[in-house]
């Protein structure tokens, strides 16, 4: 459905296990959104976690929680003004 409408979000994780996301709808970046994680381990060894990003400006968001180290399958829960979405995606930290 978001991406239908233009919707795109791109989640990774960097070595320290940092979560950043790109957010952008109809090619422009989107700021000033509400952006959460919830991340769960595909074979449940590791418990749920959940995260909240800031943003960082031109579109970018970062959490300041990191995921331990393996392959996640997030639940990512945006809301900009009156407008949310949702994106499932998967991240390896």
């Amino acid at each position: 459905q978001q991406e239908r409408e233009g919707w795109q979000a791109a989640p990774t994780a960097d070595s320290s296990g940092a979560i950043s996301l790109r957010l952008s709808r109809a090619g422009r970046p989107i700021d000033g959104a509400s952006v959460s994680i919830i991340a769960n381990h595909p074979v449940g060894l590791v418990a749920q976690r959940s995260f909240r990003l800031h943003a960082l400006g031109g579109g970018m968001y970062r959490s300041d929680e990191r995921l331990p180290h393996g392959r996640w399958l997030v639940r990512i829960e945006v809301s900009a003004g009156t407008e949310r979405a949702a994106f499932d995606d998967e991240i390896r930290a």
